[in-house]
């Protein structure tokens, strides 16, 4: 199945819009929405938390490559 054009709403929590997200990936490609859903506290600690640093970007993007490669 073809991905929609998904969008954010701002009228929604990162929460709630990333739910949505993750629900529209598993239509395209459920082995990467698990990934994401099982790596999702890294990513709300650089989207949510504030922790925009190089470190806490390099830390989500090794446990996704592990995943990956896995």
């Amino acid at each position: 199945m073809a991905a929609k054009n998904f969008a954010f709403n701002a009228s929604k929590s990162f929460d709630d819009n990333f739910e949505l997200f993750l629900a529209e990936l598993e239509s395209v490609d459920k082995e990467l929405a698990v990934i994401l859903r099982a790596n999702a506290s890294g990513l709300a600690k650089l989207v949510r938390d504030g922790e925009r640093d190089s470190n806490a970007r390099a830390a989500f993007n090794a446990e996704i490559a592990k995943a990956l490669d896995a």
